[in-house]
């Protein structure tokens, strides 16, 4: 017997889930406020993990829309740390991300989707809640909260807490120039990192992850972050950026639980450490394969396991953030890496875990 199921939020971990849900025989009804292809300010590089679970929903990587990167490599002025992955990653802009996962669903007729359609409110009737759109109460057997950083069913039902460490800020723009590597580089400042993605054979991203206290706002920001990156900038032809600089306010919140009775959170609903690794959306697909499997007798081994992932992410992400604060612990940090490179393949490889 199939459930009836509702995903708020049509981001990549909100199509994702759809996907597998519907692949189960399950009725779901995707509802997104805005419409699809839905653009973001974020890293748009995918892990191979991620890159593996995109594929088994018969997400078709191309040429066109991606580009296949083999490694990760971090370079502070004279200092470079690289290390090849086991399997490729991919870059992929987040619109064709998003075009792509919007376009499998529509194979799926027991997937019903509601663009520019806002959840309202959210009640509890007989031990589940319902929710709110269209002027009218809708129960559903299960709902997954995909709402992203600042989710509305996530501040609906109390379920938020303050993050702890200071806030942090992003930004990205897009150039329409070939990549000149094979790796995502991460150029490293005090307190700010650009990220260089390959997106595809003729485009490259560059997103900005900064502390907001090292950055003065105001105008023409996007000109003093990359005044801090000098030898990135000498690789930038500037006659081919795209208008489309974007940034990010704070990332302040997390949810206290995984679930609340019938409604469960999923990606940056549930919790957001820092785009700082770059695991973000595989971290949201791998919960999402996890609750999708099991959410009908989610138990304790289930909950720890997503805890278990996350914590072993976090281990990272916060030296990571302590390197980016203290850029002579950095430096002695990458001196070492330099000449023994095996630890490196070694943090990348637990940094993205198969589930």
């Amino acid at each position: 017997m199939s459930d009836k199921l509702a995903i708020v939020g049509g981001g990549p971990v909100g199509l994702y889930l759809a996907i597998k849900l519907a692949k189960q025989g399950h009725d779901v009804s995707l509802f997104e406020k805005s419409n699809w292809p839905i653009d973001k300010v974020c890293g748009q590089g995918i892990m191979p993990s991620g890159v593996e679970l995109l594929q088994d929903i018969g997400f078709n990587f191309s040429r066109e829309n991606s580009y296949e990167f083999d490694g990760v490599e971090y370079i502070d002025r004279d200092l470079i740390v690289k290390a090849r992955l086991e399997t490729s990653g991919r870059g992929i802009s987040r619109n064709e991300l998003s075009k792509e996962l919007f376009n499998i669903t529509k194979n799926y007729s027991n997937i019903g989707l509601f663009p520019n359609t806002r959840i309202s409110n959210i009640k509890l009737e007989e031990r589940k809640y319902s929710i709110e759109f269209d002027s009218k109460y809708h129960s559903y057997d299960y709902i997954f909260a995909c709402d992203g950083l600042n989710s509305n069913l996530r501040k609906l039902l109390n379920n938020e807490s303050n993050r702890l460490i200071n806030n942090r800020v992003g930004a990205r723009v897009h150039f329409n120039m070939p990549p000149w590597s094979k790796y995502v580089q991460v150029f490293w400042n005090s307190g700010v990192e650009a990220y260089v993605t390959p997106v595809s054979h003729e485009k490259i991203e560059i997103a900005f992850l900064w502390f907001d206290d090292k950055i003065q706002k105001g105008n023409k920001l996007d000109e003093k972050l990359f005044k801090l990156f000098p030898k990135l900038c000498n690789k930038l032809d500037f006659d081919k950026i795209e208008k489309d600089f974007k940034g990010h306010s704070f990332f302040k919140y997390y949810s206290d639980s995984i679930h609340v009775m019938n409604v469960f959170f999923i990606g940056d609903a549930y919790k957001f450490l820092d785009g700082i690794t770059g695991e973000g959306i595989s971290l949201g697909m791998k919960t999402a394969s996890l609750i999708a499997n099991n959410y009908h007798n989610f138990k304790l081994k289930h909950k720890i396991k997503i805890h278990l992932l996350y914590l072993n992410y976090s281990i990272w992400v916060y030296l990571a953030l302590l390197l980016s604060k203290h850029s002579t612990l950095r430096r002695l940090i990458f001196k070492f890496l330099n000449k023994f490179n095996w630890p490196f393949k070694k943090i990348l490889k637990l940094n993205d875990l198969k589930i």
